[in-house]
């Protein structure tokens, strides 16, 4: 389950869900409790987790209008790459770069 997860870098914010729990103790994991209406606690909130999926819902309805779910983790994978590919100067080219290797 954490192949993927650079444990030296790698922060966990995320809301008072109990599903989260079995992290506590194997990586940083800093939490809010919207329950409780507290939505920034120190260092932690959900802020940018929700803006991704707010504009991700905001483009499959703008641009593709429909998403099979036999397809849904590809278009997961493009917006990933491109929304933390934002702001980079030669995003373009550094997609072509990665294709050719």
């Amino acid at each position: 389950m954490l192949k993927n997860v650079d444990m030296f870098s790698t922060t966990l914010m995320t809301d008072d869900f109990k599903g989260y729990k079995p992290f506590k103790g194997i990586i940083p994991h800093h939490t809010v409790n919207h329950s409780r209406k507290e939505y920034v606690n120190g260092i932690a909130h959900t802020n940018t987790i929700e803006s991704f999926w707010t504009i991700f819902k905001r483009e499959i309805k703008g641009q593709f209008h429909f998403v099979s779910p036999k397809y849904l983790s590809g278009y997961l994978d493009e917006f990933c790459w491109r929304f933390n590919s934002k702001g980079s100067e030669f995003m373009f080219e550094k997609l072509i770069n990665n294709c050719v290797r």
